[in-house]
């Protein structure tokens, strides 16, 4: 069942991705939501089968035993279940039900398949499964787009006049999240101690999927990696890791300096736009305050959720001829889909997610494996509310946010490994053991 479950839960975090060389119409999935392609149609029965499952595992857990998982009982995910659930009622006053009752149900179909992981295994255990299969989607869908780019770019790309060549949303609808998801990783083995030759072959992979990362041209992307590369780093105890942050800092910054390369980098971060349109994010601020005439609507209860920001934009796309058929930000989201009511559920998981960060960071200073999978955890929250500011992020499904928050709950139950000396001597040392409490 355990295996059965993880395999679900790599294809609900695969997506699946677009699959699409050509873009699917906007108005098509709200207008009419019985004329699906093969893509939409896989998609579908992908969460069905995922559902069924869930479903499943949740009856066979029998009557003895509490009918939520423990990551579920208290938390922040019990308040985000409850928004996951109010995102669900708002069916019935949505503008297209159909269309918020699948999105809704991705949620909470997401919530369980993920907690019901971390309630198969003992808590260490359990945190590194969810993540390890969350790495190796990312991972194996950024070497799908390398195999890609060096075959046929055309399809995870395309030349864009006076830009040039950029990775976007063409097979994968990707943008460069997954090379920065499998950077991250390959930063975590950087660090760990491992064997030289190890250390190499996985600083290789990380400057590789840099490499992806700048291809994508997505500013977003780059700002997440940067502030994985920060926070990662900055957050180990070793000091030689942070004066070799330090000095490769350094390093780079000299010799874009000495190169003059500060031309080039101001034009690849304006890629090719004029600064009107980087001031209005590419006209996402235009959008924004179009949904906030839309939200005083209907303030506190929405629109229903994914159906009303949608549903919505695509008058705003006929009207201002900006191609932004989906709310680029969270907050402008949650307020048009579910109102006050709704964000408040959210803002109150966000901010309970920071308070259990907080413990779980001081609980496992002492534990070597619990601070790596809590590092883990805090860079997983980072990026959630990262891509908040430029997407949909944590007012969306957003596998990054449940598994950072499932962490951070589940580091409540692990204990700090202590350390007791004891005889006899061994070579003039003490033999340490370590007994570790649950």
């Amino acid at each position: 069942m355990n295996g059965l479950l993880l395999i679900v839960l790599a294809l609900l975090i695969w997506g699946p991705p677009r699959l699409r060389v050509d873009p699917r119409p906007l108005e098509v999935s709200l207008t009419d939501p019985l004329n699906i392609d093969f893509v939409a149609l896989l998609q579908v029965v992908v969460w069905l089968l995922g559902g069924v499952i869930v479903l499943f595992c949740l009856l066979s857990r029998g009557t003895r035993r509490p009918p939520l998982p423990r990551a579920m009982r208290s938390g922040p995910l019990t308040v985000y279940l409850i928004y996951c659930c109010y995102a669900l009622l708002s069916v019935g006053y949505s503008l297209n039900p159909p269309y918020t009752l699948f999105f809704a149900a991705k949620l909470l179909i997401a919530l369980f398949a993920c907690s019901l992981l971390l309630n198969a295994y003992e808590p260490l255990e359990s945190m590194r499964k969810l993540l390890g299969v969350f790495y190796a989607v990312n991972v194996v869908q950024w070497l799908a787009i390398v195999v890609c780019y060096y075959t046929n770019p055309a399809l995870v790309g395309k030349q864009i006049p006076g830009v040039g060549y950029r990775l976007n949303a063409v097979l994968f609808g990707d943008f460069g999240v997954s090379a920065v998801v499998s950077g991250l990783f390959f930063l975590s083995r950087v660090t760990q101690p491992l064997g030289l030759l190890q250390r190499l072959f996985f600083a290789l992979l990380y400057v590789s999927s840099l490499y992806f990362v700048y291809l994508s041209r997505t500013r977003s992307s780059i700002a997440c990696a940067v502030v994985f590369f920060f926070l990662f780093v900055g957050l180990d105890r070793r000091r030689w890791i942070k004066a070799a942050m330090f000095l490769g800092c350094v390093a780079v910054a000299v010799f874009a300096l000495a190169g003059e390369f500060e031309d080039d980098v101001f034009a690849y971060l304006m890629r090719g736009q004029r600064m009107q349109a980087i001031l209005s994010l590419t006209g996402r601020t235009t959008a924004f305050g179009y949904l906030a005439s839309i939200w005083e609507e209907s303030p506190i209860w929405g629109h229903g959720y994914a159906a009303g920001s949608r549903g919505f934009l695509l008058s705003f796309v006929y009207e201002y001829r900006l191609g932004i058929g989906a709310a680029h930000d969270a907050l402008s989201k949650v307020l048009v889909d579910l109102g006050i009511a709704g964000l408040s559920l959210l803002g109150l998981t966000i901010a309970y997610g920071f308070i259990e960060l907080a413990r779980a960071w001081k609980r496992c200073k002492g534990s070597a494996p619990s601070r790596e999978l809590c590092q883990h955890a805090i860079a997983l929250f980072a990026a959630s509310l990262l891509s908040s500011a430029v997407s949909g992020g944590v007012a969306d499904l957003c596998f990054p946010l449940t598994i950072a928050l499932g962490c951070f709950t589940l580091l409540r139950s692990v204990g700090v490994s202590t350390v007791r000396v004891e005889a006899p001597l061994v070579c003039g040392t003490m033999r340490p053991h370590v007994v570790r409490s649950w």
